[in-house]
């Protein structure tokens, strides 16, 4: 089985048994769909094959779609002042409260804040 990943084919599993007749075999598997937000579907593949006694080959393929969603809305910031009005040379506390509301951790938050003179 493979998963496509934008364009390369990662090998999730590959297993080797025999089947009898009539015999149903299940095989399980998960991944962790990879980081990427401009990649929104990925296309799991496998390919079946095998022999049988008399050494004909038997193939089966099929593939299934999983479509990823991000969370675009996976932080929360709230921005606060300690007063709105304030004299010259008095100093302004500036509170930022920042929330992960996603599933996954964010790395390298920056915060950048800046003060528009008029």
């Amino acid at each position: 089985m493979t998963l496509d990943d934008v364009g390369e084919a990662v090998k999730l599993n590959d297993s080797a048994f025999q089947l009898v007749k009539d015999e149903e075999k299940v095989v399980n598997f998960r991944f962790m769909v990879p980081l990427s937000l401009e990649q929104k579907a990925y296309e799991i593949r496998v390919n079946v094959n095998g022999h049988d006694v008399k050494d004909i080959m038997y193939s089966f393929s099929a593939s299934r779609i999983i479509n990823t969603k991000s969370d675009i809305e996976a932080m929360y910031v709230e921005k606060s002042v300690s007063r709105n009005t304030s004299y010259l040379t008095e100093y302004v506390g500036v509170t930022l409260n920042i929330v992960n509301t996603g599933h996954v951790a964010i790395d390298n938050v920056r915060v950048h804040d800046a003060i528009q003179i008029d």
